[in-house]
């Protein structure tokens, strides 16, 4: 009886991070995009905080930015996009991380719980 409540204590801990909601990096920059094609957009950042100010993580608004080749692109409900969606997206919230050259690696379309969540609500 004790190894099965042990084995089902196990498997509801394990399936806790399933149940989680997305998980979004912390050098996350938030913004949208205000233009796009299948090889660049134009990233227009939100506020910035004075802490992402100061360590020098954010990207100048207005300026367009290539993509990387291996770019990922996730909407609200963490289905990935193709690069052929992106003017799609434009005027929607977006975060976006950049890889070590300045290319957009990754793109996410944030929901307002997202939002909510980073504090930016």
């Amino acid at each position: 009886m004790k190894t099965r409540l042990f084995v089902l204590l196990v498997l509801l801990i394990c399936t806790r991070t399933a149940l989680a909601g997305r998980v979004l990096p912390a050098s996350l920059q938030i913004g949208e995009i205000s233009a796009a094609d299948s090889s660049q957009i134009s990233f227009a950042a939100a506020d910035r905080s004075w802490l992402q100010a100061l360590a020098g993580l954010f990207i100048p608004s207005g300026t367009a930015y290539r993509l990387a080749p291996g770019v990922r692109i996730l909407d609200e409900n963490n289905r990935f996009l193709l690069t052929g969606q992106l003017p799609g997206l434009v005027g929607k919230p977006v975060g976006v991380t950049v890889d070590v050259s300045g290319a957009i690696n990754r793109i996410w379309v944030l929901t307002d719980d997202d939002l909510r969540a980073l504090g930016r609500q």
